[in-house]
């Protein structure tokens, strides 16, 4: 279960994260995470957060970064919210890492992805299997969703049929190794379906 001062690396991305703020501590409202983010390195695939507002505080370095279509960098000294529903991307272009603190209100899943990554279970791209990714996609589509709407056409078609095959095989919405959120309570005592 990830808690304050817990770190993962996640050499796909070449992103380290640091939790700062948990779920857990927050009672479900925040989730605050200080990122390292290696020259070259990016987030998964561009997406949004139906519910979630995603706050992004540069130290140091710079990041790129898409916001509903909108490039722009983002410098040392720097803040920029991603409003809830909005599409983004981000990624350090620069031969410098950057060194960002980022915020979720509220919490929610967004531990989960992270833990996966870290333990080896997602491809070069940093995505877990199609399985794992529509059992997770299934449960919170509420909370995250690719930005693409040739992806979330796909996950809304073939998504239940992938999550039901995945439950089969043993994947879960959440590890309680990876999240404490109040809100997975239900979730992990939920049987498998």
């Amino acid at each position: 279960m990830a808690k304050a001062g817990d770190v993962i690396e996640n050499p796909i991305t070449g992103e380290r994260v640091t939790f700062l703020k948990t779920a857990g501590d927050t009672s479900g409202q925040l989730l605050q995470q200080d990122f390292i983010i290696q020259p070259q390195g990016f987030v998964v695939i561009p997406h949004i957060h139906p519910k979630q507002e995603e706050r992004f505080k540069l130290l140091s370095g710079s990041l790129r970064m898409q916001v509903d279509g909108h490039e722009q960098t983002v410098h040392a000294n720097e803040e920029i919210a991603v409003p809830a529903s909005a599409a983004h991307a981000w990624w350090n272009d620069d031969d410098t890492e950057a060194h960002v603190i980022v915020e979720f209100r509220p919490a929610l899943n967004s531990e989960t992805l992270f833990g996966l990554a870290r333990d080896g279970k997602a491809d070069a791209q940093a995505r877990p299997n199609p399985f794992q990714f529509a059992v997770i996609a299934q449960t919170f589509k509420e909370e995250a969703l690719p930005a693409a709407s040739k992806d979330r056409l796909l996950l809304g078609t073939l998504g239940p049929l992938l999550a039901f095959i995945g439950r089969l095989l043993g994947y879960k919405a959440v590890y309680p190794e990876y999240t404490q959120s109040p809100q997975n309570a239900s979730v992990l005592a939920a049987p498998v379906q």
